[in-house]
């Protein structure tokens, strides 16, 4: 006789239970509920405060009296006022629903099918970016819905979820030309300053220089006290303050604008700012996995075929490994940048899966230096596999894969991201004296030869002109190591992925 049974398990995380089972009679059963189906008794939310406007907002997983059965949630509308607001306000608003996996364990007399329901997300909004929610507080009222015998019945709970949403805060201005000289007697001003973001109900402040320098309120202008004069060349670099007329909220740019003061005029050099040159480093010896200075990974995805297997992850580059080239070694200098340490990505077998491993660098702020500034993103990569293991596993190419990926949005999780790869929009050369040539040398065969496909053991520079993302305040540049095959290899794979030097650059027009 042969059985098929369902077994329905809802719980906070999914369970992988194998299940052998013996029936002597047609009424054999397996498995009953505990709690009795009941209707949802309470809702409730932690308030979301202090979000900003149309920016992406995540709330809380809500607790709920359900009697411990899976709960199905709808947003019946939003309130603003106490008045029901447009359902286009909800375009960009979804709510997460239990999710269900199944089980099949099939046994010679028995087949269970065993039916998981993982709930500890269920419930849980998300607003994404370029939503309609500007300043002020809304109300979320949610119906929530139960199988109970069967059939669906449902409660619907009012204004169970607030969200107070917060002015825009600006998120960077940028002068053109970024350094006036202001002579004494003469009456120089700057030009006014492109803003990037935020609402548009603000005014400027000076933090610092105030005895030496004068800004607008209203235009940020910044102009010479007329009641102060230089007795010698001074170069200030003042801190200005914008502040939100609707929250009083002040957000404070540094280095944003230099005013040199002087007697006579003074030819002013163009400045290169290598405004962000991260050390590459973890923070402390026990954390490399998690990150560290200017980067973080991500070591939790591998391909399902595969299963899990050891975990793959980029650490600090010790002695011989760091790059020395005197060109990378200059502009360490120049951007007073000590003790940098590249990454490596080790591949020390068993290791015969598919896999992938991402280091990605902290979002950078480029709308700072629109305008008035060429902008580039350079790095240094080190591809080393032994020719044997690609001989060896019946590979034509490296077994690893090198993918640059850029976003606008990095949500914190590398699957939840949109990423836009990038690897042919690289200017890359081989070696310190190498010839440019657009696009990544990898995968590539291993033999060192005079050709952009072979550059095993040899440093790569890397540079993206950022033209094109000049207003971004959240660019973030990824790095992808993936494996170049999709079947286990017949051998373990050996080698090493190294980065050493990431930076970004601006160079005064």
């Amino acid at each position: 006789m042969k059985i098929k049974t369902i077994v329905k398990l809802s719980c906070t995380a999914i369970l992988a239970i194998f299940i052998s089972l013996a029936c002597t009679n047609d009424d054999s059963s397996f498995g009953k509920d505990l709690q009795v189906e009941a209707l949802p008794t309470s809702l409730s939310y932690t308030d979301i405060l202090n979000a900003r406007e149309f920016a992406r907002v995540e709330s809380s997983v809500p607790f709920v009296n359900s009697n411990g059965h899976p709960v199905v949630y709808e947003i019946l509308h939003v309130k603003k006022d106490g008045n029901i607001l447009d359902p286009s306000y909800l375009e960009k608003v979804t709510i997460k629903a239990p999710d269900t996996t199944y089980l099949v364990h099939k046994d010679p007399e028995v087949d269970i099918t065993i039916e998981t329901i993982d709930i500890s997300k269920a419930g849980q909004v998300t607003i994404e970016d370029e939503n309609l929610f500007g300043y002020g507080d809304y109300y979320f009222t949610m119906r929530t819905s139960v199988s109970i015998n069967g059939v669906m019945e449902s409660t619907v709970f009012d204004d169970v979820l607030h969200l107070n949403v917060g002015p825009g805060l600006v998120d960077a201005i940028s002068y053109c030309p970024a350094k006036i000289n202001y002579v004494n007697g003469e009456a120089t001003v700057s030009e006014e300053p492109s803003v990037f973001g935020g609402n548009e109900d603000f005014r400027y402040e000076l933090k610092t220089e105030m005895d030496k320098l004068i800004i607008d309120e209203i235009t940020g202008v910044v102009s010479a006290n007329p009641a102060y004069a230089a007795e010698e060349t001074e170069f200030l670099n003042p801190m200005i303050n914008v502040v939100s007329n609707v929250s009083e909220e002040i957000i404070t740019f540094e280095n944003v604008f230099t005013a040199v003061l002087s007697k006579e005029s003074v030819v002013l050099e163009k400045d290169t700012d290598y405004f962000f040159y991260p050390p590459l480093k973890p923070k402390a010896a026990n954390n490399t996995p998690l990150g560290g200075v200017g980067y973080s990974v991500d070591m939790a995805h591998y391909a399902t075929a595969a299963g899990w297997i050891k975990k793959v992850y980029y650490s600090a580059n010790k002695g011989a490994n760091l790059l020395t080239f005197p060109e990378v070694i200059a502009k360490r200098n120049a951007a007073n940048v000590t003790g940098v340490k590249g990454l490596n990505v080790s591949f020390f077998g068993p290791y015969t899966d598919p896999f992938e491993t991402w280091c990605i660098a902290d979002p950078v702020n480029l709308s700072s230096y629109a305008g008035c500034f060429d902008s580039k993103v350079e790095f240094w990569v080190k591809q080393s596999i032994p020719q044997n293991i690609i001989d060896d596993a019946g590979l034509e190419l490296s077994p690893i894969a090198f993918d640059v990926h850029i976003t606008n949005n990095y949500t914190g999780d590398v699957t939840t991201t949109a990423w836009t790869q990038v690897n042919e929009l690289l200017t890359c050369k081989i070696g310190e004296n190498g010839e440019d040539f657009t696009g990544m040398p990898y995968p590539l065969s291993g033999t060192i030869a005079e050709s952009p496909s072979d550059a095993s053991g040899i440093w790569v520079r890397c540079a993206m002109d950022l033209s094109d993302y000049k207003d971004e305040s959240k660019f973030t540049i990824a790095f992808k190591t993936k494996s170049n095959y999709e079947t286990p290899l017949s051998i373990p794979l050996r080698g090493t992925v190294n980065i050493s030097d990431l930076h970004f650059v601006a160079i005064e027009k």
